[in-house]
């Protein structure tokens, strides 16, 4: 599920198998490493593409084998994009 990409500018970064296409970005916090950042929205939609699953189906999926995957402190980011929020 999770692996670590080849060294870039940003030190060594965890990718996702298969989720390249939710990737939009690097998150930085203060004191860690960067990491991936995923479009929650777009990762749940390819797990849906992939497994069959309807759509509870794969946020269950999400939730237990993704999100809460420890990779130490290069964990994944999951963004989710609300575009109710004001701006």
């Amino acid at each position: 599920m999770g692996e670590p990409a080849e060294e870039t500018d940003h030190g060594a970064i965890i990718t996702l198998e298969g989720f390249d296409d939710a990737i939009i970005g690097f998150a930085e916090r203060n004191g860690m490493a960067p990491s991936i950042c995923y479009d929650r929205d777009m990762v749940i939609r390819t797990i849906m593409r992939d497994t069959g699953r309807s759509r509870v189906g794969a946020e269950e999926h999400f939730l237990i084998n993704i999100l809460t995957a420890d990779f130490g402190l290069s964990n994944p980011v999951f963004l989710t994009i609300d575009p109710h929020l004001e701006h």
